[in-house]
């Protein structure tokens, strides 16, 4: 099916702070709970080594769940050097508790809001990474910050939960709904207003479920970041693809390194986790 970018709550300016909180915190809680952090381990173990990351500036992070969840799985897995992880927003640091403890103090929030499009050099990384957000980007956004990534040579990573499709929603439906009756006595704000429009006016678990819809109509699939990525910077090493098994557990990838790398990326590629490209 060919992308749609419909209208999602959580993007809207004008969405209220706890209806966006909730969708983000329940969205954390899912990914972080299910198979998606291991799938990701072996390809994030992978882009950090390839890449030589010694610190991963993550974007999009929300409440910073889904990565922590993800470093902690590379790590469960036995993967040597874990890099220092800076998690950060466009709104700007809005960390869950309990993040700091999930990856063993690897992860920490850059407090001010960081624009995608145009990082602020004074945040030191060597590699940026986007975990279940890179959807949230229209096309054109999609090609400004891949080639923001490529003007700074900075190694980049995208992994979405699963390819463009709604049916890949499926196995998350029940879960998301038990998540969204617990989120208001597990959040740290707006703990009223999220209990009356969860149990009094059902609104947050309907408008969450609409995102998650157009979230997986809005995924980019990887021959459109592929020729994206390949109009920005031509002479880098790009790669996508997908890891998992069956219909319903498979995310999809996408990386890409500067030339510097390219020696050696056969070998890579055959030590890599099971991919289609």
């Amino acid at each position: 099916m060919g992308r749609v970018h419909l209208f999602e709550f959580n993007d809207s300016r004008f969405c209220p702070r706890f209806v966006r909180d909730s969708v983000v915190e329940v969205l954390g809680r899912v990914i972080a709970a299910g198979p998606i952090p291991e799938l990701a381990a072996p390809i994030f173990v992978r882009f950090i080594e390839k890449g030589g990351v010694r610190r991963l500036l993550d974007l999009g992070s929300g409440t910073g769940m889904t990565t922590a969840a993800i470093v902690a799985a590379a790590e469960r897995a036995g993967a040597g050097d874990i890099p220092e992880v800076v998690l950060s927003d466009l709104r700007g640091g809005r960390e869950a508790s309990g993040v700091a403890a999930i990856c063993n103090g690897r992860c920490r929030f850059w407090p001010e809001p960081v624009d995608a499009m145009a990082v602020d050099p004074a945040i030191a990384h060597d590699g940026r990474s986007f975990f279940c957000v890179f959807h949230h980007f229209r096309p054109a956004e999609a090609r400004q910050v891949i080639a923001a990534a490529a003007r700074d040579g900075k190694p980049v990573l995208i992994i979405e939960p699963f390819p463009r499709n709604p049916l890949y929603l499926r196995p998350l439906f029940f879960p998301s709904l038990l998540a969204y009756l617990a989120n208001p006595f597990r959040t740290r704000r707006d703990r009223f207003f999220k209990f009356v429009f969860t149990f009094i006016v059902p609104l947050l678990p309907f408008l969450g479920l609409w995102d998650g819809l157009v979230s997986a109509m809005r995924i980019h699939s990887g021959d459109e970041l592929l020729a994206m990525a390949r109009a920005a910077a031509p002479d880098w090493q790009w790669e996508h693809g997908r890891a998992g098994f069956g219909f319903l557990r498979q995310i999809s990838f996408f990386m890409g390194f500067p030339p510097r790398h390219a020696e050696g990326a056969a070998m890579d590629r055959d030590a890599g986790p099971p991919v289609s490209r």
